[in-house]
């Protein structure tokens, strides 16, 4: 049995974390977005879903015909007892799929997008979360402009000054269920490209992020490596 791994991009995949799998003998298989079975949608075969994140926006679920079908396999997932674990789109989609709104970010009233090394503050129930702990005092790399509700049920475990949604948990769940809004997965090339895409920042911002990523992303993936190892341990 495999662990699902749904991406929303082609090219994207679990990035640094993707080691954690291989390292434990967990295996995996990616699917794309757009090309879903109903094995999969039922998680035949599977024992733990992951979702990446994507360009689309939850908000607007209707409009892409893939999503009603992964609020489906989340559910499926969650029903089942499996391990879910979603990033950026894939928390808000989680979020979704438990019927809770998806917005775009705000700060004061303003659409606000959160790009960047973002400092997390962990609540007291995330300092005593075993998976999110580890992430105490350090920074993530974020790249979103939309946030979830928090889902009935959930637990918040982290907040940045821009954006208060940043973790989650489902503590009712038979395994562990986890959402980050932050991308604990990016490599050193995936940043880099993204930066080099981008349409919103100017090209001071870009490489202000450039440099703090090149000073301090060997400590930052380490914990978040660590972060996903929790994660494994509970759910394998």
């Amino acid at each position: 049995m495999s662990i699902l791994i749904i991406h929303h991009v082609v090219t994207n995949n679990l990035g640094i974390l993707e080691n954690v799998l291989i390292r434990r003998n967990l295996p995996f298989q990616y699917r794309f977005c757009h090309n879903l079975t109903p094995a999969d949608i039922a998680l035949e075969a599977h024992r733990g879903l992951i979702i990446l994140g994507g360009q689309e926006s939850a908000a607007d679920d209707q409009m892409h015909p893939f999503m009603p079908l992964e609020h489906q396999m989340i559910r499926s997932a969650m029903a089942q007892g499996l391990p879910v674990f979603g990033i950026c789109l894939g928390a808000q989609m989680m979020a979704r799929s438990l019927g809770v709104r998806v917005e775009k970010n705000k700060v004061a009233g303003i659409e606000t997008k959160e790009i960047g090394w973002t400092p997390l503050t962990l609540t007291p129930e995330g300092l005593k979360d075993p998976v999110l702990s580890t992430l105490e005092g350090m920074a993530q790399f974020q790249w979103h402009e939309d946030t979830y509700h928090l889902p009935p049920g959930a637990v918040q475990l982290a907040a940045s000054e821009l954006c208060p949604q940043q973790a989650f948990c489902l503590p009712n769940t038979a395994s562990p269920a986890y959402g980050v809004q932050f991308h604990p997965e990016v490599t050193l090339a995936v940043i880099r490209a993204w930066l080099a895409a981008s349409k919103t920042l100017n090209p001071e911002r870009s490489q202000a992020i450039w440099q703090e990523t090149e000073q301090h992303f060997a400590t930052r993936s380490a914990a978040s490596v660590r972060m996903f190892e929790a994660f494994c341990e509970r759910a394998f």
